[in-house]
């Protein structure tokens, strides 16, 4: 190697490590850190400038022997139109042919309700264990996320070790739920219902009334209560594996990433949606369908590992295509950023 060679390659690493140390130092992100000091947002940044790479060999040691299931969210059949929309095309590009694991996906029916669709995914999870005979990190996205959820509080058994491959392993390893649609939205509320909704409420009438945000609400609360209900019977208030420290070893493992993002930035997609809406999210902070708050399980502030809010609206993080308004490399760099962070924090 020649000596210009060798600077040139001592200066790329040197940058790497000051933008490391810049974001470490500098940046007042929000959202849990992982081990290395680093937030999702932080992370995903220094993965787009393709000058540094968080995908190291304990992730990858962590992820081997793994099966990833994507879980999309409503009207999924819309976000798969060749070269117009693909749902979750570079997410699993990077687990399949980056990482070179196990993914597969599901898309539960858009007219079911989130209880009803959560049953289905609960299903779906147990087959597909069943199939692969490996652990499984789910990655859900809107109704989808909630429904995921749901599962996970009405069969929280499937996150223990002991349940899962040989008696040993769990069912479920890991759960992501990116901009869940777990407090529901206004605009399925149904006095905010436009004209074309009206319309395809005979369609979607049971999904949309599950996620209007005084039933889901009403829905999570009461999945969070029975789901307590269920660990304190089983394994009671005391002793080493007493109720509460069951539900924190569950709740170690469930990560929200949550979006947020000016209209401004709103991608052809989501203007599309919000057309058919009639109108805009009239809220603080939103990802243009989803209010931020409403994208994590707000009954217990301390169930679940909040990610932090990053800047993508309910599109552009697991859709590409043409609509997306972002780029592909995006979403490669988010997935391989939240796939970083999930495996930074002990078990």
């Amino acid at each position: 190697m020649g000596w210009v060679q060798k600077i040139t390659r001592s200066l790329n690493c040197a940058g790497a490590r000051v933008a490391g140390i810049v974001f470490f130092i500098g940046t007042l992100a929000y959202g849990a850190y992982g081990n290395d000091g680093l937030t999702l947002e932080q992370r995903w940044s220094l993965e787009k400038s393709q000058t540094f790479s968080g995908m190291t060999q304990e992730t990858l040691q962590s992820l081997s022997g793994k099966h990833v299931l994507f879980i999309s969210g409503i009207m999924n059949g819309w976000a798969n139109v060749p070269h117009i929309a693909s749902y979750y095309a570079a997410s699993m590009d990077v687990v399949r042919n980056e990482l070179g694991v196990d993914a597969s996906y599901f898309g539960p029916p858009s007219w079911l309700s989130i209880p009803d669709g959560a049953d289905l995914v609960y299903r779906e999870i147990l087959r597909i264990h069943d199939l692969v005979k490996k652990p499984l990190v789910l990655i859900a996205h809107s109704k989808g996320g909630a429904e995921a959820l749901y599962a996970i509080l009405r069969h929280p058994l499937i996150m223990l070790k002991g349940q899962g491959v040989d008696e040993v392993e769990p069912i479920v390893d890991r759960v992501v739920l990116i901009q869940a649609a777990i407090g529901g939205s206004v605009l399925a509320s149904a006095q905010r219902r436009s004209l074309s909704v009206h319309a395809l409420a005979w369609f979607l009438g049971a999904a949309l009334d599950s996620l209007s945000p005084t039933q889901a609400i009403d829905n999570f609360a009461s999945a969070f209560t029975r789901f307590n209900e269920l660990l304190k019977a089983r394994y009671g208030d005391e002793g080493e594996f007493s109720a509460v420290q069951v539900q924190k070893e569950i709740s170690d493992k469930v990560y929200y990433v949550r979006g947020g993002v000016d209209p401004s930035h709103f991608s052809r997609g989501l203007q599309v949606v919000l057309w058919v809406c009639g109108g805009s999210f009239d809220c603080k902070q939103s990802d243009g369908l989803l209010d931020v708050e409403s994208q994590r399980l707000s009954i217990d502030g301390s169930f679940g590992v909040d990610l932090g809010i990053i800047p993508l609206d309910h599109i552009q993080a697991t859709v590409s295509g043409y609509l997306s308004g972002s780029p592909e490399s995006d979403r490669r760099a988010l997935m391989r950023a939240v796939l970083q962070q999930i495996y930074q924090f002990p078990m």
